[in-house]
């Protein structure tokens, strides 16, 4: 794959070190109080370098202290029950019933801040600093926009007023936006949050049925889409599709459309929207909010209080890679884990610039937004995160640009011209930017990129270091949708080691579990959770009363005491300093249903692709197992360098040298049986390998939902190459 591989350090090399932190960092400010209400003289006397695994565990052991005390700390607003002072309300119903009556999960009856109200949207724009600055492709004529705070507040109370007059949302009912990432996807979110309602949302790439399969169990009162996005210069026009959405969301009636004119402005729109149920969008950008800068209580958005504990935010999906996706309701704990991370682990504050490519399909968009509740600025971008130049597949080709420099790089100009201080990718896009030799411009502001999707390999955090600057803190990050945050990402205070997570998230009992479900380190096996986390869903749309769907998730293998998150993991256990509590990290193997286990010994995919990054004839792979007979043997599907695809079988030569390297690289039991050469690699729009569906196709079972797949195509060839395995497989 990369050149660079071949020189890269080895897992476990510390690639960068932590500054001091100041003694206003508020993750020492954290400690500190955190060890006062504790009575752990250690942590409330913190001082430099702060002894995290003691704080770590601590946190899981007074969980609830921990959560107490971030609220007071980020200054989050929350309701208290009737006639509890303010401080003095409980964080989990545990305190209030005990621990004999409660269980530690969701499913045995864990409630978080019982009797309590909140309002999400509030706290969201709690913070005057918070702003969204809107981009797209530079050649789609459509230009950068800044909604500075005051204005982002005056347009989701002018939202969430249409929403409630308008469209009759209510508290509890759905509004879903089939949106790109825009301001206006930001303040449709916030709008449907002030009043109480619940939020869902996809990408306008999904088609019609992909888009079905998630809002129509939910029953949304409204729809929310824009006329058109932008892709790889190509501007698609959608409308037509989000009219059938709307028509088919409902046996009776349409949904009515809400249109935001992304493409073009109001006053074109409006002639198409004629006769059909369907308005614009409110202008955000306009005169009389530019000239709009104070903000007092009457203008304040119709904030709407729902119950802490019990009462859906957000509707978030899953993949849907292997049948309809999981709608997953999550409540406001997504607070919780979110200001968590965003505080503590990221430092975001209001001299913060955050920037993550994503769609509205995946959990980082939440995750993000959830940001502007530290003051931060808030970068969008609409838009591929490389420009190809060819203008192929849209409807119609834009403009050249004249603007930015280069194609592939666009994505490091905006960080450079936007002063971003935290930018956010997959996993996936490094390699294809460490590929293509890019070299981003100096990067003077940036101080994180938060990198998640896939396992970062070793040339990922090579590439970053040296591309983006030796200053600049490597944080890969790894948890999920079905938890809004992560269980495992960066701290800013120590190293940062190549191939590694820096550290489980605070509050959060992360272990790895063996076969028999015993703890083991520096051993591969079942990423879990031995706590609740405030982010998990309440519950999921349409399951039973007994919560079937949702207890075969996450609680099927190991009882409903421990959450399998579903990841293939190793904890990483290390000596600490003399004196000091041993150093506790993670690396992520990849996907539990995805891996490999020929002759009953599991292994990881995510080490076969980290073997490959020094083979340069190699642009991309896809490691999968075949049943065989009464066991199982790995499939290795090459995408070959170069501009022309190459399919069937592999070089004699080249596939012993690949089989050499893995052997040599990894081990003997990694080592593919069948290696076949493939025009492509299949992906998830969120730039996830499609591992699980080319298995199951492999195995002659069916894949349901094609959609899932950035592109249903690629597929096609997987299904051909199975036919012949297959025939293959009875002719042995």
């Amino acid at each position: 794959m990369a050149d660079a591989a071949e020189t890269s350090p080895a897992e476990g090399t510390v690639i960068w070190e932590p500054s001091p932190l100041p003694d206003s960092h508020p993750l020492l400010q954290f400690t500190r109080r955190f060890g006062e209400a504790t009575g752990d003289a250690e942590l409330a006397n913190a001082t430099q370098p702060l002894p995290y695994e003691r704080l770590h565990r601590q946190s899981v052991r007074c969980m609830e202290s921990c959560y107490r005390t971030l609220i007071e700390v980020s200054g989050m607003r929350v309701r208290p029950p009737p006639h509890t002072p303010t401080g003095s309300f409980p964080v989990t119903n545990r305190e209030v019933d005990g621990a004999e009556r409660v269980g530690n999960m969701p499913i045995t009856g864990l409630r978080w801040l019982p009797g309590c109200t909140v309002n999400v949207a509030e706290n969201l724009l709690r913070h005057p600093g918070a702003s969204l600055v809107s981009l797209a492709e530079p050649a789609s004529g459509i230009p950068r926009r800044v909604l500075p705070y005051p204005q982002l507040r005056r347009a989701v109370r002018q939202v969430a007023e249409m929403l409630r007059d308008v469209y009759s949302v209510r508290p509890g009912d759905h509004v879903a936006g089939y949106l790109p990432n825009t301001a206006e996807t930001v303040v449709a979110f916030l709008a449907t949050a002030t009043l109480g309602a619940v939020w869902a949302s996809c990408s306008p790439e999904f088609g019609v049925q992909a888009a079905l399969d998630r809002f129509r169990p939910l029953r949304p009162r409204a729809l929310i889409a824009a006329d058109v996005y932008v892709f790889k210069a190509r501007r698609f026009d959608y409308l037509d599709k989000a009219f059938a959405v709307a028509a088919a969301l409902d046996d009776e009636k349409a949904v009515p459309l809400l249109v935001v004119p992304h493409g073009q402005s109001a006053a074109e729109l409006e002639p198409q929207l004629h006769g059909r149920p369907a308005r614009c969008f409110p202008a955000l950008y306009d005169a009389a909010a530019d000239s709009e800068t104070t903000d007092d209580t009457t203008q304040q958005p119709p904030f709407h209080y729902i119950r802490f504990d019990r009462d859906p935010v957000v509707t978030m999906f899953s993949s849907g890679t292997t049948g309809r996706p999981k709608c997953m309701a999550q409540g406001a704990g997504i607070l919780l884990t979110q200001e968590k991370e965003h505080l503590l682990h990221c430092n975001l504050n209001a001299d913060s610039v955050l920037f993550f490519y994503t769609t509205c399909s995946w959990m980082m968009w939440n995750w993000s937004v959830a940001a502007l509740a530290r003051g931060c600025r808030l970068v969008l971008y609409d838009g591929a995160p490389m420009l190809s130049g060819d203008g192929s597949g849209g409807d119609r080709a834009l403009p050249p640009d004249d603007g930015l420099p280069g194609t592939a790089d666009i994505l490091w100009h905006i960080v450079r011209r936007e002063r971003v201080t935290h930018f956010g990718c997959g996993a996936k896009y490094l390699q294809m930017q460490e590929q293509l030799r890019v070299r981003p411009p100096p990067l003077p502001h940036l101080q994180t990129v938060l990198v998640t999707g896939s396992p970062s390999t070793a040339a990922n955090f090579l590439y970053v270091h040296r591309a983006a600057g030796a200053h600049v803190q490597y944080c890969s990050i790894s948890g999920g949708t079905d938890i809004n945050g992560c269980f495992a990402l960066g701290i800013p205070c120590r190293a940062v080691r190549v191939g590694e997570l820096q550290a489980p998230g605070l509050a959060m009992d992360v272990q790895v579990l063996d076969e028999r479900g015993q703890p083991v380190c520096n051993a591969d096996g079942e990423l879990v959770c031995r706590n609740a986390v405030p982010s998990m869903p309440l519950f999921f749309w349409h399951d039973d009363a007994h919560m079937s769907r949702y207890r075969a998730s996450y609680f099927a293998r190991f009882g409903e005491c421990v959450w399998q998150h579903g990841d293939f993991a190793r904890l990483v256990v290390r000596p600490g300093a003399a004196g000091e509590d041993e150093e506790r990290s993670l690396v992520i193997r990849g996907r539990s249903d995805a891996t490999l286990n020929p002759g009953g010994v599991r292994i990881g995919s995510a080490e076969i692709y980290a073997a490959l990054e020094a083979v340069p004839e190699v642009e991309d792979a896809l490691a999968v197992s075949q049943a065989w007979h009464d066991d199982v043997r790995v499939v290795l599907f090459i995408k070959l360098a170069g501009s022309t695809p190459s399919t069937g079988e592999c070089d004699a030569a080249l596939q012993q040298r690949l089989r050499e390297q893995i052997r040599r690289q990894v081990s003997p039991r990694h080592v593919p049986q069948r290696i076949l050469a493939v025009p492509a690699i299949p992906y998830t729009p969120n730039m996830k390998k499609m591992e699980v569906a080319v298995k199951r196709i492999l195995d002659g079972e069916p894949v349901p939902n094609s959609d899932a797949c950035a592109d249903p195509t690629v597929l096609e060839w997987y299904r051909e190459v199975a036919r012949r395995l297959q025939q293959e497989k009875r002719n042995r």
